[in-house]
Order: structure tokens, then C-alpha cells, then sequence
């Protein structure tokens, strides 16, 4: 109940951050995209999970005016890199269900594209694979206009559903992120294998970035070379970075973890 009651203050009081994870080409070590990740530091508190917040502020409207000022941070800081002379890279946000549900969110990513001056097609949008099956009919209008602005869309969480060929048959997606949960438990076996190598195969009939979530191991990341996976996001590569630290990595590239 505290942390709900202090979550309407912390938008005024800018206690909102943004941390941002790479995602990696694995033949080359080359960072192919950013997720913006959204952190909250209390003077009180300290730093508080994205796990403990965000479910409470996606139960209320508040959410709304959280995503918004993500956007345009995010939009913000992928145009700054830009003008640094940095390779342009997409940078993806994820998308709750209360806020796909929002009727004129195309109209908002609009005014902050326009206001910001980012080029669209360096912004993504992520939505989970369960929260389309429960808002599917809005789902639908919401993503199709942001898709004719130009934004790109990703499929995430792919897998924890039943419908998902479904879905990439209706909907136009960009990028398709494979659920971290098949690579967190990834060994070896053939199953396993069969599971992640359809999928990859799967995404590329449908000439989508493939992109596997949750590397930490070695194991892992070896495994997903050995089936051909073509990029990949995680610790083993890096933890969320704050802006400072994401950019001297975006200057710097990546050690050699690769």
C-alpha cells in the first residue's frame, strides 16, 4: 500500500529512470538494438523492482502517464545517441495491456515522434504474447496504427501461448523475442533443441529478427549458435545500463563475450 501511494509521486518528483540492455548480433558482437527498461530509485526506499511496481501501476491510469514519459525518454535519448554520430539502432519499450487498451496511444506516439524528432522506424513497441490473447480485437487497431506511422512491432514473450502462428499471420511484426523461460532451462537435450530450432525457423519463414532473451551462460549462448540463432539479449552480454554507461558501451562496443 506504501509503495502504490508513493508511485503517484514519483513521476512529479523524477525518481523514474531509464536503464538500457543491448541486443547482440552474435556472428559479429555487434549491438543491433536497445530495450528501455524502467527503474524506480525511492529516497526512502532505495531502488525498488520493477517487479513489485509496475504491476501496481499498470492496475490504475497512472501507468498511462508513466508510458508516456518513457516514450519520450526513450525517443529522447535514441536521437541524442544519433547525434553523437552513433550507428542508428532501434530502442524497444514494452507495452502493458492497460496500455495497449489506451484508444489514442498511436496518437501519442505520434506527438512525441514529432517532438522529439525521432525517425519511427528506430522506435519498437513489445507486446507480450499473452497480453495480445486477452486484448486481441484492440490489439489489433492500436498496433495496426502504430504500424503505419512506421513504428516497428515485437512479439515477445514468444511461445508462452497457443495461438502464436495465429498472431504472426494477423499481426505485421518486426521482431520476434523467443521466452526467456526456453532458454533459462535450456540443456541440451533434443527436445529442448527442437523446440528453440522450429521456432528460429518459424520466425525466419516469416522474415522476422529472431532474437533470444536471457542469456547467461556460456552453455547457452553455445547451444543457440549451434541452431543457428542470429541475435540475442542478456546478462552474459550485459546487465540494464544506465544512459551514461549504455552509451560509453554503444561508444566503446562490447568486451568479448560474444
Amino acid at each position: 500500500m506504501k509503495i502504490e501511494t508513493l508511485l503517484h509521486q514519483a513521476l512529479e518528483r523524477k525518481e523514474f529512470f531509464l536503464c538500457y540492455q543491448p541486443q547482440i548480433q552474435l556472428a559479429t558482437g555487434e549491438i543491433t538494438g536497445m530495450e528501455a527498461l524502467l527503474r524506480w530509485q525511492h529516497p526512502e526506499l532505495g531502488f525498488v523492482s520493477p517487479s513489485k511496481f509496475i504491476p501496481l501501476a499498470s492496475k490504475t491510469d497512472l501507468m498511462l502517464h508513466i508510458s508516456k514519459w518513457t516514450i519520450e525518454t526513450a525517443c529522447e535519448q535514441n536521437l541524442a545517441w544519433q547525434k553523437a554520430g552513433l550507428p542508428p539502432i532501434p530502442i524497444s519499450i514494452n507495452l502493458c495491456a492497460r496500455e495497449l487498451r489506451q484508444p489514442n496511444l498511436a496518437e501519442i506516439v505520434a506527438r512525441t515522434l514529432d517532438k522529439t524528432g525521432l525517425d519511427p522506424q528506430w522506435l519498437e513497441v513489445e507486446v507480450a504474447e499473452s497480453t495480445l490473447k486477452h486484448n486481441l480485437e484492440v490489439a489489433n487497431l492500436t498496433l495496426r496504427d502504430l504500424q503505419n506511422l512506421g513504428v516497428r512491432i515485437a512479439l515477445d514473450d514468444f511461445g508462452t501461448g497457443f495461438s502464436s502462428l495465429g498472431y504472426l499471420k494477423q499481426f505485421a511484426f518486426r521482431t520476434l523475442k523467443l521466452d526467456r523461460a526456453f532458454i533459462r532451462d535450456l540443456r541440451g537435450n533434443a527436445q529442448e533443441r527442437g523446440i528453440i530450432s522450429a521456432a528460429i525457423a518459424l520466425g525466419r519463414g516469416f522474415n522476422l529478427r529472431v532474437l533470444a532473451v536471457g542469456i547467461e551462460t556460456q552453455q547457452q549462448l553455445d547451444l543457440l549458435r549451434s541452431l543457428q540463432c542470429e541475435q540475442a539479449q542478456g546478462y552474459w552480454f550485459s546487465r540494464p545500463l544506465p544512459k551514461d554507461e549504455a552509451t560509453q558501451l554503444l561508444i566503446a562496443g562490447l568486451p568479448s563475450r560474444r
